[in-house]
């Protein structure tokens, strides 16, 4: 019988895909399993950054991330008090921008969770 052996070159990059593969898989989840606060304190600090910064790429740039850290606190609140303190945060943020369809769609998100709501 003819035995055949494993390359080594190629078991050496099969393990090292499997290892960055396995690395990739862990942080997605501990991406996912973040508490939406931690993401409103980013967003926060974002917009703190933002309110500092002179520089209008700077700005921008701070805007985008303070975005993105209420879109994912948003997408990880539990209940709609949560949700509905993250979207008065995000319409002040659009407000600052002035960007008005977002800052519509806000609203508009606000008062299908809660009718109720005068503000």
């Amino acid at each position: 019988m003819v035995r055949r052996r494993l390359n080594k070159k190629v078991a050496l990059i099969g393990s090292a895909v499997f290892i960055i593969f396995a690395l990739g898989a862990i942080l997605v989840v501990l991406q996912f399993n973040r508490d939406p606060q931690e993401f409103i304190k980013d967003g926060e600090a974002a917009l703190q950054a933002a309110h500092e910064a002179t520089d209008e790429k700077i700005k921008e740039q701070n805007y985008d991330r303070a975005e993105r850290s209420f879109r994912s606190a948003y997408g990880r609140a539990k209940n709609d008090a949560l949700r509905q303190e993250i979207l008065f945060k995000m319409v002040d943020m659009y407000l600052e921008t002035q960007e008005w369809p977002f800052i519509v769609s806000c609203w508009d998100e606000i008062i299908r969770i809660n009718p109720d709501n005068v503000k």
